[in-house]
């Protein structure tokens, strides 16, 4: 499989192209990706990290209990 360099890190030439005009995370310039994007509140982070926690707690408990 041959690789298209799409995926390059920064500072390998191969297929990178660094746009520095366009973005920059110091200024909060996140480029087209994040142009229209919604945002999380904290509190809406915190229940789904909340929810995915008691979701693994239970299938952990469900495992030993097969054991």
């Amino acid at each position: 499989m041959e690789d298209s360099g799409a995926f390059a890190r920064p500072g390998h030439s191969r297929g990178y192209k660094a746009s520095t005009e366009e973005e920059d995370a110091s200024m909060l310039r996140l480029g087209q990706d994040f142009q229209d994007s919604e945002c999380l509140l904290i509190s809406e982070v915190k229940i789904l990290l909340e929810a995915q926690r008691d979701t693994k707690i239970k299938e952990n408990k469900a495992l030993t209990k097969q054991v």
